[in-house]
């Protein structure tokens, strides 16, 4: 009874086992030709800037996002290490420790240097709950704390450590399971040893669940479940033989489940820790849902963004969560008949049912049934019938209650119901392509729509007759050319859209032809049009190999999308936000809200066939299913998107001339003289990173705008010392925190701010002292030239005094001559009170009007001796203050000696002189010299030789006191005669 039981229990165990509903991951490979320095990997481990860094026998590397670089570790001469690294571990310090045959030391993460820490042999090396290194030898135990070095006897020699809570800790040592408390007292609490065979099995890792539940990998019995609060043991349900687990990691599905996940030999266990249920992944060759590498599994860790990593001797295995997004499967290990791939074709047609999905193939590659798990249940290569219907192709699939599925086929529209087949065919159907059907839409409950190859027909399954034919021959009937049909579509107006090798047609819904859109012979599709879409706005899109088209159902207007960075578009598809997706030749691409496209391939998500040219359908809950060649993928649409990989962007050094910068506190500072640099820039999320684009701007005053990183590098020229800000991002509809920096290139002295300033200084001085220098010079010139004028007119006063005094003593001497001495005596007191005034006049430059008037009267009283018969007469304008302007002294007095003279002098009657001064402006006077005599034209003719030096002299006084004074000589007549001369004299006053 009691053996009844157990193996009734374990029939249930086994059956929840099979009934659980475990995830297939999806892996990414990275090997030596990712840069690996050996396929062999021993040791993982991520630091906090997002790096990961790998330990291989040859070398150590780290991976930048695109590919792993290796890292040559020195001693403190430069000498090369020996480049085996046994393992690695990061502490709290972020310092990767670095485990070598010969001795231990750690590698500083940010500046790549290493220093050794110890010369001894140490069998392995682990970290503990506060993130402190231990180092274990045959006996002891060394832990090293920040610059301190414990050592602790053992007694034994360990393998490693885990923490058990924040206090005590897990130790192992061959096949016994130690624990040590806060102090480090260590004692026995479990050993799995077989009791024949102890030493045939090993402790390699353990991982603590809970505190009821630690799981422990081993070598030689797998993954076992222990209970340190009870103490027992338990292996995986299930579980036979021998196996050997070396490490363990739990992993976060997308669901959110928590799998234990084991790395073993040339398989991985995927384990519920809940249940203990276990799937184990094996590698086979072709099958994506096993494990990617043939040999060995050496390690498992999973860093904090999820990410599962796993060192094999191939290489290195991941399980990024964003490409979980996608469930695919491949036809050609899922769907297998007597042990051999069947469906390695073309994934054509689509359906959801209840009980699961229906898979159409390309042609002979059947009609295939999956459940609800995806799980193979059935698949049918040739389809009996009233026409012994055989290997068909099955491009289109309605289903129609109760049990009737109507399927498009290269023979045919099949009806398949209650275990018979029954084939229609297009009436008027006469050669090969005019039997081959392509894809099934609803009109309504009793309408389906069927595209051929050659046609458009509508067939009504009520009465199982095809009721509307659309032939595409060119007779002109359907307004269909003669060509191959690609696709058609019914839109929500009504309207029927067909896509041909030749043009994109359009029927309305009241006409029975079809009206062409866009002709290929324009270039727009030169090979055709595909699949159509209706988004949510009314538009009809359609694809082609040169792009999308789209009309809008009340118009016959066609546009392009500028914008569409694919060519080869296949079918289209709205999503429930109305975002637009295409299948494309180069993956799957969408036109998300933002208005840039995004693409999923196989580099970054779970697209397992850059060539989608398969079905591309929608369910009601938004899901989006799409077939490939041996391939089905699907997805929802909004947790795709939701789950995009946000860049983590690190700007790892700056490349000057060969020599490297390292930016700090985001700060890069550059020597002075650098003009050129390289900046190499990582996008350190490695979840789905090669579809994480990266773009940039420096900002300064030429160039302001973003570029895109190529290859993580990026080159700036052309740059003079200061300071840049630097600003890096993901794609635009990403809300991503940019990486912003500053780059500081530093200048020379003579570039300083403070060597600008000195020559400011030095410039201004110097232009200050050129300055004053000018003005001194001119002030110099100008007083020379003052007193070259004044030199100038006290010779010309000179020059003229002696004129007056000879004309004077003549004037006496002829007195004398005559006998006349009371009219001497008289005459030379006159003179000696004008010589006297003379004297003091032309002291100074100028005189007041007064007295220059006041000397001019005594010396017309002088020569009114010599020449009697005249009379004169000086007078004043009532403007005139006499007494406040100044004149040129001795300035009349030619004048009037020449008007006395040579005008009343030769005159027979007597004369008249009037002299008069007014102001003809503010500043100018105007002296008038007015006589009646002979005039100018008859002293001319009588004295033919005679020059006045004393007019010609004062002129040029005149000239030189002031440009703008000026003399004019007016003839004056009466009745026709000469009756004298006028001198008008312009003085510009001060």
């Amino acid at each position: 009874m009691a053996r009844y039981l157990f193996l009734l229990l374990l029939a249930a165990m086994l059956q929840q086992v099979a009934a659980q509903p475990f995830p297939w991951p999806v892996f990414t490979s990275y090997t030596q030709s990712s840069g690996l320095p050996s396929a062999t990997v021993q040791g993982l481990a991520r630091d906090e800037r997002g790096y990961l860094w790998a330990a291989t026998p040859a070398g150590l590397a780290r991976f930048n996002g695109r590919r792993f670089e290796p890292i040559v570790l020195t001693d403190s001469s430069g000498r090369p290490l020996e480049q085996e690294i046994k393992n690695i571990v990061l502490d709290h310090q972020q310092r990767l420790w670095v485990l070598l045959p010969n001795e231990l030391g750690w590698v500083n993460h940010r500046t790549l240097r290493y220093t050794r820490v110890s010369s001894y042999v140490y069998r392995a090396i682990s970290k503990d709950a506060k993130g402190n290194v231990h180092a274990f030898t045959q006996d002891s135990m060394f832990i090293f704390i920040d610059r301190t070095v414990l050592s602790k006897q053992t007694a034994m020699p360990f393998d490693g450590m885990k923490p058990f809570d924040k206090s005590r800790h897990f130790f192992w040592s061959g096949n016994t399971l130690l624990l040590a408390d806060s102090h480090w007292r260590i004692s026995q609490i479990l050993s799995i040893a077989q009791d024949n065979q102890p030493e045939l099995v090993s402790i390699r890792d353990v991982w603590v669940y809970a505190p009821d539940k630690v799981f422990i990998a081993s070598y030689g019995k797998g993954v076992l479940c222990f209970n340190p609060q009870t103490g027992t043991l338990q292996p995986l349900p299930g579980f036979k033989g021998r196996s050997t687990c070396k490490s363990l990691t739990l992993w976060k599905d997308v669901q959110g489940k928590q799998w234990l996940l084991a790395a073993a030999d040339r398989q991985w266990w995927m384990i519920d820790p809940e249940t203990l249920a276990y799937r184990i992944l094996e590698h086979q060759p072709g099958d994506v849902h096993g494990f990617p590498f043939a040999n060995q599994s050496l390690l498992v860790y999973t860093d904090a963004q999820g990410i599962v990593w796993t060192g094999n001797e191939d290489g290195i295995a991941a399980i990024e969560p964003f490409r979980q997004q996608m469930h695919r499967l491949n036809f050609s290990s899922a769907v297998r008949w007597g042990g051999k791939p069947v469906f390695d074709g073309l994934a054509m047609s689509f359906s959801i049912k209840s009980d699961g999905y229906r898979v159409g193939g390309w042609y002979s590659k059947g009609w295939h049934w999956f459940d609800a798990a995806w799980a193979h249940q059935q698949s049918v290569q040739q389809l009996q019938g009233s026409h012994q219907l055989l290997w068909q192709g099955v491009y289109g699939q309605y289903w129609q209650q109760p049990d009737t599925w109507w399927l498009s086929s290269d023979s045919g529209l099949l009806r398949k119901s209650n275990g018979q087949t029954t084939a229609y065919f297009p009436p008027g159907a006469k050669h090969a392509d005019d039997f081959i059907l392509r894809n099934i839409s609803r009109c309504n409950d009793s309408l389906l729509m069927v595209c051929g190859r050659k046609g458009i027909f509508i067939f009504n399954t009520a009465s199982q007759q095809f009721q509307q034919s659309y032939w595409a021959n060119g007779s002109g009937e359907s307004g269909l050319p003669d060509a191959n049909v690609v696709a058609s579509y019914l839109s929500s107006s009504g309207h029927i859209y067909a896509s041909t090798s030749k043009g994109w047609f359009r029927k309305k819904r009241n006409s029975n032809r079809f009206q062409l859109l866009l002709n290929t012979a324009t270039g727009a599709a030169t090979n055709g049009f595909a699949g159509m879409a209706e988004s949510p706005s009314g538009e009809v899109y359609v694809g082609s190999n040169n792009g999308i088209y789209v009309v809008q159902e009340g118009t016959d207007a066609v546009k392009a999308l500028s914008d569409v960075p694919a060519t080869n578009i296949f079918k289209l598809q709205f999503d429930k936000n109305g975002q637009l997706w295409a299948t494309t030749a180069t993956g799957i691409w969408c036109r998300l809200a933002a208005g840039n496209w995004w693409q999923l391939n196989t580099a970054n998500s779970a697209v397992p066939n850059d060539y989608m040219d398969g079905y591309f359908e929608k369910d009601s809950l938004g899901n989006l299913y799409a077939g490939a060649n041996k391939w089905h993928v699907d997805f929802n649409p909004s947790a795709l998107i939701a789950a995009r990989p946000i860049p983590i962007i690190d700007v790892d050094a700056a490349m000057v001339n060969g020599e490297i910068f390292l930016p700090e506190a985001q700060m890069l500072s550059l020597p002075a003289g650098t003009t050129t640099f390289t900046l190499l820039v990582n996008n350190l999320n490695f979840d789905g990173s090669p579809g994480s684009e990266l773009w940039y701007r420096l900002q300064h005053e030429s160039d302001t705008g973003w570029h895109r990183v190529g290859e993580g590098k990026i080159l700036f020229a052309n740059l003079g010392p200061g300071r840049y800000t630097l600003d890096i991002r993901g794609p635009i509809d990403l809300v991503t925190m940019p990486y912003s920096c500053t780059v500081e290139i530093a200048a020379f002295w003579y570039q300083q701010w403070w060597f600008y300033a000195c020559c400011l200084i030095i410039t201004a001085l110097l232009l200050w002292w050129l300055i004053q220098r000018q003005m001194r010079q001119q002030q110099t010139v100008a007083l020379h030239e003052k007193q070259l004028k004044e030199a100038q007119m006290q010779a010309l006063r000179t020059q003229m005094n002696p004129h007056f005094v000879f004309n004077s003593l003549n004037s006496i001497n002829s007195f004398i001559l005559d006998q006349k001495t009371d009219e001497a005596s008289e005459y030379l007191t006159t003179f000696s009170k004008l010589l006297r005034n003379t004297l003091e006049l032309t002291r100074s430059n100028t005189v007041k009007l007064d007295r220059e008037l006041a000397a001019l009267q005594l010396y017309i009283d002088l020569e009114k001796t010599r020449v009697p018969h005249f009379d004169y007469q000086i007078s004043i304008g009532e403007t005139v203050q006499p007494d406040m302007i100044e004149v040129p002294p001795l300035i009349l007095q030619p004048f009037v000696e020449n008007a006395i003279w040579h005008g009343l002098g030769n005159k027979k009657e007597t004369g008249h002189l009037h002299i008069n001064v007014q102001l003809c402006e503010p500043n100018v006077a105007l002296i008038t010299i007015a006589d009646d005599g002979i005039g100018r034209a008859a002293t001319q003719h009588i004295q033919k030789s005679h020059t006045s030096l004393g007019i010609e002299i004062t002129e040029h006084r005149l000239k030189m006191l002031n440009a703008a004074n000026q003399v004019l000589y007016e003839d004056l007549y009466s009745n026709g005669k000469a009756a004298g001369t006028m001198v008008k004299l312009y003085l510009h006053l001060h």
